[in-house]
């Protein structure tokens, strides 16, 4: 029998959270540890926002999405990204969400928890972190920024009063349509181009007159036109 003493241990770095999680436990006991942890941390964190590292075993999407949603459910916690053991770019990671989530043109940037179904149209005046998927048939309109914690199937306008400064981020970029101020390209135009990386951060940006879709790198964050 497995104790679940040390199954998950919490441990709090700069503007962020590292969850160790034990590499044996069946992963259902990992998912209610994680859930008790952060219901009993619940004072602690408050509202804070933050991102998070998950450590010690491998997850798939789907699991981190499941770990993600028992800490939002079980606390006021709120996650900002998932990153991973490369110190340079979580640094950096950690850099551009406060950019965005600080803007000062941006301070009322709204989150949304949840998944997106089909039919469903979310539309703000402001930049929008989703924590959740945008399914097929979805739409996600915002005068800022799109920061899908997730993964993007349905459309996505940012820019919705014609500002082509902005851009649109996901985890998981699979969006057949993306639309930033006056421009708009679909999947197909290029070769579906926002599928040839599963499962990779990328951020789908206006440059030279058209819109681009690039793998978030380190350089790359250094770049962001905030």
């Amino acid at each position: 029998m497995f104790s679940l003493k040390n199954a998950v241990m919490i441990k709090s770095f700069q503007n962020g959270i590292s969850v160790k999680l034990d590499p044996e436990l069946p992963f259902q006991d990992i998912y209610l540890e994680v859930a008790r942890k952060f219901r009993e941390s619940e004072k602690f964190f408050k509202n804070a926002k933050m991102v998070i590292s998950f450590e010690g075993r491998n997850l798939d999407s789907e699991e981190e999405t499941l770990l993600v949603g028992a800490i939002t459910d079980n606390s006021s916690l709120q996650v900002l990204c998932i990153i991973g053991n490369d110190e340079e770019k979580n640094k950096s990671f950690i850099h551009a969400t406060r950019q965005l989530v600080n803007n000062e043109n941006n301070a009322d940037g709204q989150y949304y928890k949840g998944t997106l179904r089909a039919g469903q149209v979310l539309e703000t005046d402001s930049s929008i972190i989703i924590l959740g998927d945008v399914n097929p048939g979805a739409n996600v309109i915002s005068t800022g920024n799109i920061v899908v914690l997730g993964t993007l199937y349905g459309h996505a306008y940012a820019g919705a009063n014609g500002n082509d400064k902005t851009f649109v981020v996901a985890l998981d970029m699979q969006s057949s349509k993306i639309r930033i101020g006056d421009y708009t390209e679909t999947a197909g135009e290029k070769g579906n181009k926002w599928l040839k990386s599963r499962s990779i951060p990328k951020i789908a940006y206006v440059k030279d007159g058209e819109i681009c879709s690039d793998a978030i790198t380190k350089e790359l964050l250094n770049d962001l036109p905030l």
